[in-house]
């Protein structure tokens, strides 16, 4: 199935995200992630509860939902519009259930209504997204850092820091005894703050700037990237990233 989602993008089924007069996938989805988008737009203007969406994205597949895991997906796609430049995308229901915010448009097209490719390198959504790149350079590039170790390297080239609060912790940095006492340390008021839980296939990734690694005092003023990470078959395939500046995200 495809759709047309307010006239910008459109996602097709297992596939992922396009733009409009595109035929580059912008953003790809997991099979997880796309089978609860189609849900929420086949019943727009209804909320549709937990247990329904892990009765039908998990269940009826032979896996098992978990309250994190639907938790991470629906993060994964609010981030994935909003990069797409539609706000307000998935909206919760407190005590009953996820839907599709009321004020989006969208429109079931045709297998024969295909994107059109452009030639031109230089559209103004790229030119957008350029920007935005490089106002957030330092963050998306520890983002596209961890995808590529998780996804392209295998997890012995990975520093094990070692498994906090059940989360299996990870840095893409080597690391010394010291830098694992600070990593250890600031992953761990991390997960505790943030009430992290996680299962077999989750891991976590922590990165410090050198400062905050060699001084534990510095842990809340350097530079911090951290990311929850879900995996399968030793790859991930969606992850919640955030970065810290001075303590501030």
């Amino acid at each position: 199935m495809k759709y047309i989602i307010n006239n910008t993008v459109i996602f097709v089924e297992n596939e992922g995200l396009y733009f409009v007069h595109s035929t580059e996938v912008e953003i790809k989805l997991s099979s997880l992630s796309s089978r609860i988008l189609c849900l929420l737009i086949k019943n727009k203007g209804q909320s549709v509860s937990r247990d329904l969406i892990y009765a039908l994205v998990w269940e009826d597949y032979g896996l098992v939902p978990s309250n994190t895991s639907l938790n991470n997906h629906l993060s994964f796609l609010r981030k994935a519009f909003r990069d797409c430049g539609i706000e307000e995308f998935i909206v919760t229901v407190p005590k009953v259930g996820i839907s599709i915010h009321s004020d989006i448009n969208i429109e079931l097209i045709s297998d024969e209504k295909q994107p059109i490719k452009i030639s031109s390198k230089k559209s103004k959504r790229k030119n957008i997204l350029y920007l935005f790149i490089l106002l957030s350079v330092i963050s998306f590039s520890l983002l596209l850092l961890s995808y590529k170790i998780y996804n392209q390297e295998p997890f012995s080239r990975l520093n094990d820091v070692g498994i906090i609060h059940g989360c299996h912790t990870y840095s893409s940095k080597k690391t010394s005894l010291n830098d694992v006492a600070n990593l250890t340390l600031a992953a761990n008021q991390y997960i505790t703050e943030k009430n992290i839980t996680c299962s077999d296939n989750h891991v976590f990734i922590i990165d410090l700037q050198d400062d905050g690694l060699n001084h534990q005092s510095n842990l809340r003023n350097s530079r911090a990237f951290y990311a929850l990470c879900e995996i399968d078959n030793r790859k991930v395939y969606s992850c919640d990233n955030y970065y810290y500046l001075k303590g501030v995200k």
